[in-house]
């Protein structure tokens, strides 16, 4: 037994969102003192309202700084009052001025006759004392306007501070404003509770951005969008506020990484909920499998507590989780979360013990979910070669995947496909959003993985939602999936087989929400500044991810909001012919012979031929290996990849389309693609047969292939984001590499790894095991480092744009 068997086993008690717990709102606040209406009162009458109502403002501002534990650890708007509290502790007076934003006139006068006062700002005679205001725009405390005989202003706060706040000199009244948001769709709280039977809902509500960051979340909680409403999609999630409460999640992967994303796993040090994270080993899937369940900002139970066990993915290793789980898990409260399966050589072997030890944990009341895996077949029991742990187990739940990887707003409906690489079947319980986006409280995409590993803790959270808010049932494996099948969407996924149940997973939430259309014919939702997408959708033309839309092209709607004439960036690949990539688009007819007494201008290169051409207009002719004329040339460039990096940025996106639009050799394509996916599959299956394997290894070798296909992943570098499936599939190249490498290169078969499940296990995570068979291979060994770089360049092209990613997360690669 691996004495690493518990890298890490992270029990997280309490697990919540704070600003749910503690439901901070904005409340209306209606101040009174002289009977009489603001604007019929004489200047004297108005500057004593002013006081008056600042006075309170202060004193309510006051309420708050001695009440911060109220809000909770994690509430972003109490962070204004940080320096107005250190004010206090030095104890210097720190009255304040409440900036009013929607009557400007309305000043502080301290001359009571009608003469102009030029220290309005700065002094006030309030109690008998002259003191100095500091002014103050706050988000806590804010001046709304006079009603009648009174004055409204509204103050954020908890429901436990009202009765104080109601307490104060000339408050008539405090009452709830409603909540303020972010966006413009318009929920009923009261129909999803009725349709629900919730005790209470909560909203987290997520822009409708590009990405659709979040969506994993917000597609189980709505019914099926419809593409022809007159609304957008509504990305707010929906969910009954107990959120997993008391729920345990056992997490069985490959270990856990804080640093990733602390945002998701805040420990609320210093607060009642306090938590403990201990984890010793670091690994990206196992921590994106947690945040899927239980993230505070993308998981889907909020307040589930999260044990995660790391095991290497052998039978006893699984087997030993399972003991574990037995003996510590409370009956009834607790899900085992299995986002991987077992090494295709154990499975004849494991069955059974695997299956005997799974009755068990039913017995005991202890759930378990597992991932359908990501072949693409039907790999229920009876339906392969060999029975597959753990589709071919009774007992547990099997989840496969729907497409939520590849939108955007021009193929939204894509949701609603199943995932190309979904296993299926009639053992397949539920399907769910296969891919993950890691965010930061700034929106900002850290981190994105998909398959079925990240469907199955989707639906763990949900379990555990649904768990938590029927408290009082006692759940086990057959009741919660008879009751999550209940509240599941029927027959909205596409490309499923008849033998296939249709069931989308939902928290029985169907109602769907939304808002206006901007090209709606009323005019209601216009853009102004921004523009009106094809898609319904407002978009920023400024903004890096969406800011194509708002081109003519694109399908922009002029009526509706402004557009661009500009041509779109996803075009610049038109300039190069993929037939025949000498072939390029010169926007200049007038040639001019370049030699010693002619030298090219500036951004132009000297062709073989003599010829100035402009260098991003006739890429192909500037490369010196297709005889660019250095000593004429502004610049010649070179297909030396170790050179690109030198060049300016137009220069390195140009010369990478350049040379990926040369086809790679058929004799580098081990796997025949085609449009047929049960075909690829077979060619999958019989190139692990020696005789064909070799003969494919052969011509790869001869053909340079490793060479050519490192050097285009190096291009890919430098290519756009709008490339970035083209850098994804470049990558994916270094899998052909490791197929074709060999333990002793003198054998015939001696193959570093020997069959495609372990091929996936390979490239799915970091395994000591691994590394130890392979790193006594000199072949190996750098055949599998080249994956991981591979890895590495894929990692870093997520996260290269945000700047708030912490370089533990590179470290760990």
């Amino acid at each position: 037994m691996n004495n690493y068997f518990f890298l890490s086993i992270v029990v997280i008690f309490n697990y919540f969102i704070i600003n749910v717990l503690a439901k901070n709102e904005y409340y209306l606040i209606s101040i009174k003192g002289k009977s009489i209406e603001y604007d019929k009162a004489s200047k004297k009458d108005k500057n004593e309202i002013n006081e008056l109502v600042n006075d309170r403002m202060n004193d309510i501002y006051d309420v708050i700084i001695d009440n911060q534990g109220a809000y909770g650890k994690n509430e972003e708007k109490i962070e204004e009052i940080n320096e107005i509290s250190k004010l206090r502790k030095r104890g210097e007076k720190t009255k304040l001025k409440f900036i009013n934003h929607n009557r400007k006139e309305q000043e502080f006068d301290n001359d009571i006759t009608d003469n102009t006062n030029d220290n309005n700002d700065k002094l006030l005679k309030s109690r008998g004392m002259e003191e100095d205001l500091i002014p103050f725009d706050s988000e806590l405390v804010i001046h709304v306007c006079p009603v009648a005989d009174y004055y409204v202003v509204i103050a954020y706060i908890p429901e436990s501070l009202v009765e104080e706040i109601k307490s104060l000199p000339n408050v008539i009244s405090c009452r709830k404003s409603g909540k303020l948001k972010n966006a413009m769709i318009e929920y009923n709280e009261k129909e999803i509770l009725n349709e629900t039977k919730w005790k209470d809902v909560t909203v987290q509500e997520n822009e409708l951005d590009f990405n659709f960051r979040n969506i994993h979340l917000s597609m189980m909680s709505q019914g099926k969008f419809s593409f022809n409403s007159s609304l957008t999609y509504d990305n707010n999630y929906y969910y009954p506020s107990t959120a997993g409460k008391d729920i345990d999640i056992y997490v069985v992967d490959n270990g856990l990484d804080t640093s990733l994303s602390e945002e998701n796993f805040d420990t609320y040090a210093g607060t009642p909920d306090e938590r403990i994270i201990k984890c010793d080993g670091k690994f990206n899937h196992g921590t994106l499998v947690a945040i899927s369940a239980i993230g505070t900002l993308n998981g889907v139970a909020k307040k589930a507590n999260l044990h995660s066990l790391a095991i290497d993915e052998y039978a006893y290793d699984v087997l030993s989780a399972f003991d574990y789980i037995k003996q510590h898990a409370v009956p009834h409260k607790s899900i085992v979360n299995i986002s991987s399966g077992l090494y295709e050589d154990e499975a004849d072997f494991s069955l059974k013990e695997i299956q005997d030890k799974i009755n068990e944990l039913n017995d005991y009341g202890i759930i378990v979910i597992v991932c359908a895996n990501n072949q693409n077949e039907n790999q229920c029991k009876g339906h392969t070669e060999v029975d597959k742990i753990y589709n071919a187990l009774d007992g547990v739940m099997i989840i496969g995947a729907v497409n939520n990887k590849n939108h955007g707003y021009g193929n939204l409906e894509n949701i609603y496909e199943k995932a190309s690489y979904s296993n299926y079947g009639e053992c397949v319980d539920l399907f769910a959003p296969g891919t993950i986006r890691v965010t930061n409280k700034n929106n900002e995409i850290i981190d994105m993985s998909y398959g079925t590993s990240f469907a199955t803790p989707f639906v763990s959270g949900l379990a555990a939602t649904i768990m938590a808010e029927d408290s009082d049932i006692k759940y086990n494996f057959e009741s919660l999936r008879k009751k999550l099948i209940e509240l599941s969407i029927k027959d909205v996924i596409k490309g499923l087989d008849d033998e296939t149940p249709n069931r989308l997973a939902n928290n029985g939430k169907h109602i769907a929400y939304g808002e206006l259309r901007c090209d709606d014919p009323s005019g209601e939702n216009k853009c102004g500044e921004k523009c009106c997408s094809s898609y319904g959708i407002c978009v920023d033309a400024k903004d890096n991810e969406s800011g194509s839309l708002c081109n003519i092209e694109k399908g922009c709607q002029s009526e509706f909001g402004y557009c661009d004439n500009t041509t779109d960036p996803d075009d610049l690949e038109d300039n190069i012919n993929p037939d025949n990539p000498e072939d390029t688009f010169n926007p200049d007819d007038v040639t001019r012979i370049c030699d010693k007494d002619n030298k090219c201008e500036e951004g132009e290169c000297c062709s073989k031929d003599g010829v100035c051409v402009d260098i991003l207009s006739n890429i192909g002719e500037c490369f010196i290996e297709n005889g660019c004329i250095e000593e004429f040339s502004d610049q010649c460039l070179s297909t030396d990849p170790s050179i690109i990096k030198d060049y300016d940025e137009q220069y390195q996106q140009m010369a990478s389309l350049y040379i990926l639009s040369k086809k790679i050799p058929e004799e580098c394509h081990i796997v025949k693609f085609t449009d047929d996916p049960e075909l690829i599959r077979k060619n999958i299956r019989k190139l692990y047969n020696n005789e064909i394997r070799n003969n494919a290894c052969k011509r790869y070798k001869s053909s340079n292939c490793v060479e050519l296909i490192n050097n285009l992943v190096e291009y890919s570098k430098y290519l756009p984001d709008i490339y970035n499936n083209v850098k994804e599939n470049l990558l994916g190249y270094g899998t052909n590499n490791m197929i074709c490498a060999m333990r002793n290169p003198s054998s015939k078969n001696d193959y570093c790894i020997l069959n495609n499940d372990k091929m996936i296990a390979m490239r799915n995570k970091l395994s000591e095991i691994i590394i130890d068979d392979l790193c006594p291979y000199d072949e190996c060994r750098e055949t599998y480092l080249n994956i991981l770089k591979y890895d590495y360049e894929l990692m870093k092209n997520n996260v290269k744009d945000n700047n708030n990613i912490d370089d533990r997360v590179s470290r760990t690669f």
